[in-house]
This record gives structure tokens, sequence and C-alpha cells, in this order.
């Protein structure tokens, strides 16, 4: 009897302290995956998000659920993209609120005009109305002559200054668009020469085997996206991999970090419509992938600017 009752007092143990266990370690993960999901409160366009692992106590789950509102529909997409990459979340609920904003109405209080006020000034326009009738029709009668004998003699004027001004205006407008396509292709090459420069300083980084940006490189890209507010140009975002693994897997990986730097800038306020995002995998080298340093140089995103026709 008291072998039986030790054995059962011992297996009621072991099942409490793996209870316990279970526990510290469910609230270890826990705690981990929310660490992570607060990378996306560095962006300044995400400071009304909240974020939540679903369910409570022994029902929680490792479903994120996001809260709270931003100011785009592409603001939200990206709050989804860049956590549901992140190992352990088995789901992201985004139920975040796109913000309207409501148009300002002023009233304007319009003074009421006395009505004896009102028949005095129709009585005042009347009589000068029918003053300057009679004015006028003299006035007509007297230039008609004048008119008609003028016109034989401007008309000839009128047609060689409107052939002069026809060749002029057309010098002047090819010398606006000489101009035009001048200074835009210095602005492009200006642009081009500030991202080349940022880039050179430090590569875009992203987790190891993911597309999730690291939060180091979300200064560099908030520099990129202010110099692209200026450049009235089209955007081209490139993504490479090294050659190492499935060629197929790194064509995929390098189009999801390109989709997802453009993601970023699109929240920046950059023009959705002027940015293209394309992934080439291993393609153009430009370091051999026979070394470390070669593969680390070959993984990468450019930037290349693109005048708008």
């Amino acid at each position: 009897m008291k072998r039986w009752l030790i054995l059962a007092l011992g297996t009621l143990l072991i099942l409490i302290l793996s209870y316990i266990t279970f526990l510290n370690k469910k609230e270890s993960i826990t705690h981990e995956l929310l660490s992570q999901a607060q990378i996306i409160k560095k962006n300044p366009a995400f400071k009304d998000v909240y974020i939540k692992l679903k369910g409570e106590g022994f029902a929680l789950t490792r479903e994120i659920m996001l809260l709270g509102s931003v100011s785009s529909e592409e603001e939200k997409a990206l709050a989804s993209n860049l956590l549901k990459d992140i190992k352990g979340i088995t789901k992201v609920n985004n139920i975040l609120k796109v913000k309207t904003l409501k148009p300002i109405i002023k009233e304007v209080e319009i003074a009421n005009t006395p009505k004896e006020v009102l028949q005095e000034e129709q009585k005042v326009d009347i009589a000068t109305t029918e003053i300057s009738k009679e004015e006028n029709s003299s006035y007509d009668l007297n230039r008609t002559k004048i008119t008609l004998e003028d016109s034989n003699i401007s008309t000839k004027d009128k047609n060689n200054t409107t052939e002069l001004n026809s060749t002029n205006q057309q010098a002047i407008e090819k010398i606006d668009t000489n101009l035009t396509k001048e200074n835009n292709e210095i602005n492009q090459s200006n642009c081009q020469e500030q991202l080349n420069n940022i880039l050179s300083k430090r590569k875009i980084q992203f987790a190891h085997n993911s597309s999730n940006i690291e939060k180091s490189s979300y200064q560099q890209l908030d520099q990129i996206s202010t110099i692209l507010k200026e450049c009235s140009s089209n955007i081209i975002i490139d993504g490479y991999s090294d050659n190492r693994g499935n060629a197929k897997y790194n064509q995929r990986l390098s189009q999801q970090r390109a989709n997802k730097v453009k993601l970023y800038l699109i929240s920046k306020g950059i023009d959705k419509k002027s940015i293209k995002a394309f992934g080439h995998g291993a393609e153009n080298p430009i370091a051999s992938n026979a070394t470390k340093q070669g593969r680390e140089q070959n993984r990468r995103i450019e930037f290349t600017i693109k005048r708008i026709k």
C-alpha cells in the first residue's frame, strides 16, 4: 500500500514539474516572439500600432494580432509583411484600421443687405447702363470708318507678324525642351550618384535566409527615400544573391527582399507607381563567389534611376 502511494505521489510530482517547465518555456517563447515583433515600432509610420499574441493563459497561441491604426493601405500591408517571416509566428492577424481624413468646413457668415439699399443700387445701375449705350453707339459709328480703312493695311502686317511669332515660338519651345532635357539628365545623374554613395558605405542588411530588413538599415532607407522624393524619376530596385544553394530559392528570396525595400519606401511617401522591384538571384555577380567576402558583396540591393520620358 505504501509502495503504491509513493509511486502515485512520484508520478504526480513529475507531472507537476513537467507542467511548470512547459509554462516557463511557453512564457519564454511568448516573450521572444513579442520582442521580435516590436521591430515595426521602430518605423514612425506604426506609432499607433499595438501588438499582442492571440489567446490568454494556457490557450495562448503564436498568432500575432495587429491592433490600432495606420495612414494608408500600403502601410497596413507593410506591417503584415514585416512580421510574417519572423520564425515562430504562425499567423499575422491584421485588423489595423486605415485613418480617413475628414474635410474641414468653415462656415462663412453672409451679411444681410437692406432691401431699400438694393433697390437704390438697381436704379443707379439702370441709369448708368442707358447712358453707356448712347455713348457707345455714337462712338462705334465714328470708329467704323476708321476700322474699315485700317483693316486692309493691318491684315498684311498681322500675317507677317503671325509668321514671325510662329517661327520664334517654335525656336523658343525647342530651346526650352533641350534645357528641360539637360536639367532632367543632370538631376537624374545627381540622384544616382547620391544613392551609390550611400550604398557604397554600407549595404542594406537582412536577417539570415529571410526578407526581414534589419533595423540597423532603417536610417539608411530613410536617407534613400529623402533623395528619391527630390528626383522626378522612376526607381528600379534590383535584388541579388550569391550562388550557394538552390537557384530557384535564391531568385525567390532576392525578389522578396526587393519587395520589402519597395514597401518600406512606399510607407515613407514614395509613389508606388514610380517603383518597380525585381529579384535576379545569383545573376550579375560583382565579385567572386569562391570567397566569403565575394559572396557577401554579391548579396545586395541596387537602385537605378530611370528618367520619365
